[in-house]
């Protein structure tokens, strides 16, 4: 198998797309850029979408790439430059269960993460806002979109991978 260049890990919340990123980026010798990195400044502000789709787009000029995230406003200049997609699509229970291991650990030890900024409980746990209830609410969606995406004859050229556990990553990193 011809080692991918340009690879997109997607899914949601709490799927595992950080660590699976960290992991193929590694694996392959590749640069990895974080989206969320790229859209949270100080205080939470989410970067203005022309900036944020001007960087991605700079990024994806590039001939080798692993790109973590989700964000619809730059969906369009990723799918245009991916050559391999990453899907991960583990149970819904296990990706709240994540979420929620995450936030607290985050929480107590004062995590900082992009731009400084720190998950609180009543903003990452409590809120409608919250990143367990936006996992909740988008993974159908984020389903959807993957598979919308991966039968449009527009995207023939990208080779999409649906992964459920870990122990199918490990499968697809050993092929290549």
């Amino acid at each position: 198998m011809v080692k991918p260049k340009r690879i997109w890990v997607t899914g949601n919340t709490g799927s595992g797309k950080t660590t699976v990123s960290d992991r193929v980026a590694k694996t392959l010798n590749l640069d990895l850029y974080e989206l969320d990195a790229i859209n949270w400044g100080p205080n939470w502000q989410m970067a203005d979408k022309q900036e944020f789709r001007k960087k991605v787009a700079e990024i994806c000029k590039d001939d080798s790439w692993v790109i973590d995230g989700n964000y619809t406003k730059a969906r369009d200049l990723m799918l245009a430059r991916v050559e391999t997609i990453l899907f991960l699509h583990p149970p819904l229970f296990v990706s709240l269960w994540r979420v929620l291991i995450r936030s607290l650990r985050r929480y107590l030890t004062k995590e900082e993460l992009w731009a400084g900024n720190k998950e609180t409980l009543r903003g990452n746990l409590l809120s409608s806002n919250s990143l367990l209830f936006y996992a909740l609410r988008s993974h159908r969606k984020r389903t959807q979109q993957f598979d919308q995406e991966s039968s449009d004859s527009a995207n023939r050229h990208i080779s999409f991978h649906e992964f459920k556990r870990p122990s199918q990553i490990d499968t697809w990193l050993q092929s290549l």
